[in-house]
């Protein structure tokens, strides 16, 4: 009787081992793997602070495995070359076997990921046309393809003005008409640039909204015909107050 009270003795205190044991993370233990860490981007030149021929967004490139005492290299490519909205190398953005992106595909000594600039250029044919940069890791000899779900990521960009996914959180200033006239004439006269975060001062949304009816006016009043889109649509800057 007393041996087999020992024995269950023995199995309730080595329960908590295995519990822990199971439920501590486990190590990556494969070769140095490479996956992207952000969600796919959509961009327009036409919200360029700068105006110039060329911007850059960047993407997250994390690294599985531990980290090392040295800076790693590591290889993207383009995924969708050939494809009928395909971005071109060199004509909408800096190629991957570059010089200047070559240098930059780097993970330092000592970190596991880096934040990697995409050079994307302003071609004319942006003006017309959205194209996509589908981007993969290509193995090298410092890492493999990681996360499968997340071994590629894609930007969508053009020069043509690009409606804001959230863009109904901003009606307390801009109202719910939208348009790429409309949205020059905002950024123009509040300097907005980024749409991507609404502030939450509701107060200052009121603002907004009576500063670009103002400025509205001013404009019908010094031209011979009111501000409009290209297809006769009149800009409106609609009340604040009623959802229509």
């Amino acid at each position: 009787m007393k041996k087999y009270l020992y024995i269950a003795m023995m199995v309730v205190a080595l329960l908590p081992l295995a519990s822990c044991s199971e439920n501590e993370p486990m190590e990556y233990a494969g070769q140095p793997a490479l996956y992207f860490d952000n969600e796919d981007i959509n961009y327009s030149f036409f919200y360029s602070e700068d105006g110039g021929d060329r911007s850059s967004v960047d993407i997250t490139v994390h690294a599985m495995g531990p980290v090392a005492d040295h800076d790693r290299t590591f290889t993207l490519y383009q995924e969708n070359v050939g494809e009928t909205d395909a971005a071109q190398a060199g004509v909408h953005y800096v190629g991957f076997d570059t010089d200047e992106m070559k240098q930059a595909m780097v993970i330092p000594a000592g970190k596991s990921e880096v934040k990697l600039p995409i050079v994307l250029l302003k071609d004319n044919s942006l003006a017309t046309q959205t194209v996509k940069l589908k981007i993969g890791v290509r193995p090298n000899e410092n890492f493999g393809a990681g996360v499968v779900e997340k071994d590629s990521t894609v930007i969508s960009f053009s020069s043509q003005a690009i409606k804001p996914a959230n863009w109904k959180d901003w009606y307390y200033a801009f109202g719910a008409s939208w348009g790429s006239v409309k949205m020059r004439f905002i950024i123009d006269v509040t300097g907005i640039t980024n749409f991507d975060n609404v502030p939450n001062d509701s107060d200052y949304l009121i603002y907004l909204n009576g500063k670009l009816k103002s400025k509205l006016y001013e404009y019908n009043s010094t031209h011979d015909q009111p501000l409009q889109e290209v297809d006769g649509t009149l800009i409106e800057f609609e009340n604040p107050y009623i959802w229509e």
